[in-house]
């Protein structure tokens, strides 16, 4: 039916977004271990003036013949009265990069320079090197994660939706579904002489059957569940409804009787009037007609 192919579609397209995401973070991971420091490099010295820019972030690293704990580093700003210390000691080897040992960072909060010290020789890069050499593509891969994420759950919610309508369409799981055959109209058979006409089991003129047997009025219907108020309202309903999905229009009068056009599965689509639990008629039909047929046999 309509509404599993779109929920299969959606399933899909969120299962190829999460497997786009991961390649997208793969990448950026191998791009961001690949990347040069010495390339990067914005200070390389032991002392010196480091330029740099307002809610700018930098990583510092010392030559890697020495260990983080062996190296002092002071990267400040000094005025007549205070000196302004920047820079933070953080011995994570997470960061360290080949030839240089990571040691710290510091962040600045307006554009201009600020003086370096250090005893042994550094290295200072602009952090957004990280983000131009594949974490801009790391962060990338976070958002189309989770549209893929937010996907399956609505897929996995219009799947089970789906489900739930076609078992409540399937009104008398014993009912087997037989193709019919071309030569017209299928009515029940078997019936005991003087029952009602929706009982009868002759093959007569279906024309002559008119109406619901207590239909008065339109508020007396429902449409798959949805109440209706007049006629044009319920051919509304019925025409905006799917050619692959079912509509069942329900005599709400305790008589457990209605009609029912789908295609069960199973290709052409089948028009049937069922009363008391029992199916009274079935035969292929088109979904105009079934309209029509609906309208003109019994509601009238």
């Amino acid at each position: 039916m309509g509404a599993r192919r779109n929920g299969y579609i959606v399933l899909g397209l969120s299962i190829a977004s999460i497997v786009a995401s991961i390649a997208i973070f793969a990448f950026g991971t191998f791009q961001m271990d690949e990347i040069d420091v010495e390339k990067e490099a914005i200070f390389t010295g032991r002392t010196g003036d480091v330029p740099v820019l307002e809610f700018g972030t930098y990583s510092v690293f010392v030559v890697s013949d020495y260990t983080c704990e062996e190296v002092e580093v002071s990267i400040y700003e000094e005025d007549e009265e205070m000196i302004w210390e920047y820079f933070f000691r953080d011995c994570d080897d997470l960061f360290d990069e080949d030839g240089w040992i990571y040691v710290g960072y510091f962040s600045t909060d307006f554009d201009g320079s600020l003086n370096v010290e250090a005893n042994r020789q550094i290295l200072i890069i602009d952090d957004i090197a990280y983000f131009n050499d594949g974490g801009g593509a790391m962060l990338i891969s976070l958002p189309v994660c989770c549209i893929g994420i937010i996907g399956l759950i609505i897929a996995v919610t219009i799947l089970i939706t789906a489900k739930e309508q076609v078992q409540v369409m399937q009104t008398n799981p014993g009912v087997v579904f037989i193709e019919p055959a071309p030569t017209g109209e299928k009515v029940q058979v078997g019936a005991e002489d003087g029952s009602e006409w929706w009982e009868t089991g002759s093959s007569g003129d279906i024309s002559r059957r008119k109406g619901f047997l207590n239909f008065q009025e339109y508020s007396e219907l429902s449409v798959n569940g949805k109440s209706v108020s007049d006629e044009d309202e319920l051919r509304s309903l019925l025409e905006n409804i799917g050619e692959d999905d079912w509509w069942t229009v329900i005599l709400e009068t305790g008589e457990d009787e209605f009609v029912q056009w789908g295609g069960h599965g199973l290709g052409d689509a089948i028009f049937e009037y069922w009363k008391g639990g029992a199916m009274v008629l079935q035969t292929p039909m088109k979904k105009i007609e079934a309209i029509q047929k609906l309208f003109d046999e019994y509601l009238n």
